[in-house]
């Protein structure tokens, strides 16, 4: 696995509105977590430069059991053998989407993964496009479920101009070191009236309030670089020609065994005491929906353009 060892750093100001006047909050494995005291975006700062960002996402990012015994939290405990229930959890929100719009279209999932998103969207009709800055993932993605996916950031794929009705982002934009920047390409590509929807860590909710450093999201430093809460992502929508039209907390649906797994980060051994437990039960097709509270989801339609 990837991890930052001593990285070049770099100082960056306030993405959303451009200030350079920050309130400390605490230092996580080196790197200091801090808010703007204008608009209250939170970043980290100063931060690993753009190239090497990029570094961590491999292989290992996707399937990463370490997390169980060093518990810094650090990509998915195993991405590809949890695919159904990743797209169970896709279905909703892409009906969220297709109600918005009154059906299918043209669709860009940016930080498309290994591409179960466009496989649910595909089997619902629409055209499909992806881009992945990971290049062992982008190959694992089926070639019938997509018209295009580009390996590289959604800045160097070159799509036309007002070619999407709708691009996803989810759990992407805290990852992004420009997403103000990245939100302006997102507006260019898309149709007016198109729909963006995104999920993100809610760095407001009460359990970034209450746990604070020892918030599972916060502790991501090496891929979290933005914290976001319902006010600052907003404004950053309403800032790039977009109007939020519907705002809600996100989960996930698990079986058991594969919520257990994900939840051997905080005590592995209690944990895996569990998942034998759950076999032997006979649960291990039960499906449950969890929605712990510390992420959300937002839907926008484009309004306008940026020139």
């Amino acid at each position: 696995m990837t991890i930052f060892t001593k990285p070049e750093l770099e100082l960056v100001k306030c993405n959303l509105c451009g200030a350079d006047s920050t309130e400390y909050f605490f230092t996580i494995k080196g790197f200091k977590i801090c808010k703007c005291r204008s608009c209250g975006l939170m970043y980290v700062n100063p931060r690993p430069k753009v190239g090497v960002l990029h570094e961590i996402y491999d292989a290992s990012y996707f399937s990463n059991k370490d997390n169980c015994f060093t518990n810094h939290y650090f990509g998915y405990y195993d991405y590809e053998k949890n695919e159904t229930q990743i797209k169970d959890t896709f279905r909703p929100r892409l009906k969220m989407i297709e109600k918005m719009l009154g059906g299918c279209g043209k669709l860009l999932d940016i930080g498309c993964a290994m591409g179960f998103f466009l496989s649910v969207a595909k089997e619902s009709g629409w055209q499909t496009y992806g881009t992945d800055i990971s290049k062992e993932a982008v190959e694992m993605v089926e070639k019938d479920i997509a018209d295009q996916v580009f390996c590289g950031t959604v800045e160097q794929a070159q799509f036309k101009d007002k070619s999407f009705d709708a691009i996803t982002m989810w759990d992407v934009i805290e990852h992004l070191s420009d997403p103000i920047g990245t939100l302006r390409v997102v507006n260019r590509l898309m149709k007016k009236g198109g729909v963006l929807a995104l999920v993100t860590p809610d760095a407001g909710s009460l359990a970034a309030s209450v746990l604070r450093s020892k918030w599972p999201e916060f502790q991501r430093v090496e891929e979290h670089i933005y914290f976001f809460s319902k006010k600052t992502l907003a404004a950053m929508l309403e800032k790039n020609g977009f109007k939020v039209e519907y705002s809600q907390g996100a989960g996930r649906i698990f079986d058991i065994p594969s919520i257990l797994s994900e939840l051997k980060i905080y005590n592995f051994k209690l944990f895996t005491g569990l998942s034998r437990l759950s076999r032997k039960l006979g649960l291990s097709h039960v499906k449950i929906y969890v929605k712990p509270g510390y992420k959300f989801a937002m839907y926008a339609k484009k309004v306008s353009d940026i020139l």
